[in-house]
Protein backbone atom coordinates (compact mmCIF):
# COMPACT_ATOMS: atom_id res chain seq x y z
CA UNK A 1 0.00 0.00 0.00
CA UNK A 2 1.36 3.48 -0.79
CA UNK A 3 0.70 6.10 1.58
CA UNK A 4 0.69 10.13 0.77
CA UNK A 5 4.25 11.28 2.55
CA UNK A 6 3.48 14.83 2.54
CA UNK A 7 2.36 14.97 6.27
CA UNK A 8 1.78 11.07 6.74
CA UNK A 9 3.29 9.02 9.80
CA UNK A 10 3.38 5.38 10.46
CA UNK A 11 3.83 4.61 13.93
CA UNK A 12 5.40 1.27 15.25
CA UNK A 13 6.49 0.00 18.39
CA UNK A 14 10.18 0.41 17.07
CA UNK A 15 10.11 2.13 13.97
CA UNK A 16 8.95 5.45 12.91
CA UNK A 17 8.86 8.02 9.86
CA UNK A 18 9.30 11.38 9.35
CA UNK A 19 7.82 12.85 6.65
CA UNK A 20 8.88 16.81 6.46
CA UNK A 21 9.54 17.17 2.55
CA UNK A 22 8.26 14.88 -0.47
CA UNK A 23 9.87 11.67 0.96
CA UNK A 24 10.69 10.36 4.71
CA UNK A 25 12.78 9.18 6.89
CA UNK A 26 12.50 6.04 9.06
CA UNK A 27 13.71 5.42 13.00
CA UNK A 28 14.04 2.45 14.37
CA UNK A 29 15.75 1.69 18.02
CA UNK A 30 18.01 -0.90 18.85
CA UNK A 31 16.90 -2.24 22.49
CA UNK A 32 20.16 -3.11 23.67
CA UNK A 33 22.48 -0.09 22.28
CA UNK A 34 20.45 2.41 22.76
CA UNK A 35 21.14 3.54 19.00
CA UNK A 36 18.48 5.28 16.86
CA UNK A 37 19.15 4.39 13.22
CA UNK A 38 17.60 7.34 10.99
CA UNK A 39 17.28 5.30 6.95
CA UNK A 40 16.41 7.44 3.77
CA UNK A 41 13.44 6.13 2.31
CA UNK A 42 15.21 6.79 -0.79
CA UNK A 43 18.40 6.31 -0.92
CA UNK A 44 18.38 3.77 1.64
CA UNK A 45 21.57 5.66 3.42
CA UNK A 46 21.54 4.72 7.27
CA UNK A 47 22.93 7.73 9.75
CA UNK A 48 23.00 7.49 13.75
CA UNK A 49 20.19 9.99 14.89
CA UNK A 50 20.67 9.43 18.55
CA UNK A 51 22.51 7.30 21.10
CA UNK A 52 21.08 7.34 24.43
CA UNK A 53 22.09 5.61 27.63
CA UNK A 54 23.61 2.41 27.91
CA UNK A 55 21.09 -0.62 27.51
CA UNK A 56 17.95 1.69 27.71
CA UNK A 57 15.46 -1.12 26.79
CA UNK A 58 14.53 0.66 23.94
CA UNK A 59 10.90 -0.40 23.57
CA UNK A 60 8.59 2.24 21.34
CA UNK A 61 9.52 5.02 19.16
CA UNK A 62 6.62 8.10 17.99
CA UNK A 63 6.72 11.58 16.20
CA UNK A 64 4.75 14.14 16.65
CA UNK A 65 4.45 16.94 14.07
CA UNK A 66 2.70 19.18 16.17
CA UNK A 67 5.76 19.74 18.38
CA UNK A 68 8.39 18.56 15.92
CA UNK A 69 9.49 16.10 18.85
CA UNK A 70 10.43 12.44 18.66
CA UNK A 71 9.42 10.11 21.67
CA UNK A 72 11.73 7.07 22.71
CA UNK A 73 10.44 4.66 25.29
CA UNK A 74 13.18 3.09 27.81
CA UNK A 75 11.64 -0.03 29.18
CA UNK A 76 14.96 -0.28 31.39
CA UNK A 77 15.48 2.94 32.76
CA UNK A 78 11.50 3.45 33.22
CA UNK A 79 10.71 6.35 31.09
CA UNK A 80 10.58 8.04 28.25
CA UNK A 81 13.27 10.05 26.36
CA UNK A 82 12.44 13.57 24.44
CA UNK A 83 14.18 14.08 21.17
CA UNK A 84 14.33 17.22 18.65
CA UNK A 85 13.59 15.73 15.57
CA UNK A 86 15.43 17.76 13.46
CA UNK A 87 18.58 16.72 15.66
CA UNK A 88 18.36 13.96 17.47
CA UNK A 89 19.39 15.86 20.58
CA UNK A 90 18.05 14.88 23.93
CA UNK A 91 15.70 17.70 24.83
CA UNK A 92 14.30 15.89 27.99
CA UNK A 93 13.71 12.41 29.95
CA UNK A 94 10.86 11.59 31.97
CA UNK A 95 10.85 8.91 34.37
CA UNK A 96 7.36 6.88 34.41
CA UNK A 97 8.11 5.20 37.29
CA UNK A 98 6.19 1.70 35.25
CA UNK A 99 7.27 -0.59 32.32
CA UNK A 100 7.12 2.05 29.16
CA UNK A 101 6.28 0.00 25.70
CA UNK A 102 4.89 1.16 22.65
CA UNK A 103 4.34 4.44 22.02
CA UNK A 104 1.36 6.64 19.91
CA UNK A 105 0.94 10.20 19.14
CA UNK A 106 -2.75 12.05 18.98
CA UNK A 107 -3.24 14.43 16.50
CA UNK A 108 -3.77 16.97 19.37
CA UNK A 109 -0.09 16.12 20.65
CA UNK A 110 -0.98 13.53 23.20
CA UNK A 111 1.22 11.23 23.71
CA UNK A 112 0.30 7.26 24.39
CA UNK A 113 2.32 5.03 26.43
CA UNK A 114 1.95 1.29 26.94
CA UNK A 115 2.36 -0.84 29.79
CA UNK A 116 4.28 -4.03 30.30
CA UNK A 117 3.89 -4.12 33.77
CA UNK A 118 0.17 -3.61 33.66
CA UNK A 119 -3.12 -3.43 31.70
CA UNK A 120 -2.79 0.18 31.47
CA UNK A 121 -2.23 2.59 28.88
CA UNK A 122 -1.53 6.10 30.28
CA UNK A 123 -2.16 9.52 28.31
CA UNK A 124 0.36 12.33 28.60
CA UNK A 125 0.69 16.12 27.35
CA UNK A 126 3.66 16.30 25.14
CA UNK A 127 6.25 17.29 27.48
CA UNK A 128 5.30 14.33 29.83
CA UNK A 129 4.82 16.49 32.72
CA UNK A 130 1.00 16.13 33.72
CA UNK A 131 -0.83 13.17 35.71
CA UNK A 132 -1.69 10.96 33.50
CA UNK A 133 -5.21 9.78 32.32
CA UNK A 134 -5.55 6.37 32.49
CA UNK A 135 -7.13 3.71 30.05
CA UNK A 136 -8.00 0.75 32.03
CA UNK A 137 -8.07 -2.64 29.13
CA UNK A 138 -9.65 -5.81 30.44
CA UNK A 139 -6.46 -8.11 31.01
CA UNK A 140 -4.20 -10.04 33.29
CA UNK A 141 -1.46 -9.30 31.45
CA UNK A 142 0.96 -5.75 30.13
CA UNK A 143 -0.76 -3.60 27.22
CA UNK A 144 2.55 -3.49 24.81
CA UNK A 145 1.85 -1.88 21.58
CA UNK A 146 -0.36 1.15 20.46
CA UNK A 147 -1.35 3.02 17.22
CA UNK A 148 -4.18 5.10 15.98
CA UNK A 149 -6.67 3.69 13.51
CA UNK A 150 -7.62 6.34 10.72
CA UNK A 151 -11.37 7.52 12.89
CA UNK A 152 -8.77 8.38 15.86
CA UNK A 153 -9.79 5.05 17.42
CA UNK A 154 -6.63 3.33 19.36
CA UNK A 155 -5.73 0.10 18.92
CA UNK A 156 -3.80 -1.64 22.01
CA UNK A 157 -1.99 -4.74 21.89
CA UNK A 158 -1.76 -6.83 25.36
CA UNK A 159 1.09 -9.61 25.99
CA UNK A 160 -1.24 -12.74 25.08
CA UNK A 161 -5.01 -11.41 25.76
CA UNK A 162 -5.35 -9.76 21.74
CA UNK A 163 -5.86 -6.82 20.24
CA UNK A 164 -8.69 -3.96 22.29
CA UNK A 165 -9.75 -1.08 20.63
CA UNK A 166 -10.56 2.25 22.57
CA UNK A 167 -12.90 5.36 21.04
CA UNK A 168 -12.29 7.42 23.40
CA UNK A 169 -15.08 6.10 26.06
CA UNK A 170 -15.44 2.62 25.68
CA UNK A 171 -12.65 -0.31 25.43
CA UNK A 172 -13.66 -3.19 23.58
CA UNK A 173 -12.14 -6.62 21.89
CA UNK A 174 -10.89 -5.89 18.57
CA UNK A 175 -11.89 -9.02 16.74
CA UNK A 176 -13.45 -8.34 13.51
CA UNK A 177 -10.25 -7.66 11.65
CA UNK A 178 -8.21 -10.46 10.39
CA UNK A 179 -5.12 -8.51 11.63
CA UNK A 180 -6.49 -8.86 15.15
CA UNK A 181 -5.70 -12.77 15.54
CA UNK A 182 -2.36 -11.93 14.01
CA UNK A 183 -1.03 -9.07 16.42
CA UNK A 184 0.57 -11.05 19.76
CA UNK A 185 2.60 -7.93 21.12
CA UNK A 186 2.92 -4.92 18.42
CA UNK A 187 0.69 -2.31 16.54
CA UNK A 188 1.22 -1.13 13.23
CA UNK A 189 -1.68 1.34 12.63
Amino acid sequence: MKRSLSKSFLFLTTVAMLAQLAAADILAIGFFTGKIERFDEVTQAQTTFATLASNPGLSGIAYSSKVNKVYVSALNHGGVYILNAATGATEGFQMLGFGPGGLAVAANGDVYVTDFMSNLVRIYNPTLSNSPTLINVPVMGGTSGVGFLGNGDLLIATLGSGVFRYDGSTVTQFTTHPAAQLASAQIVA
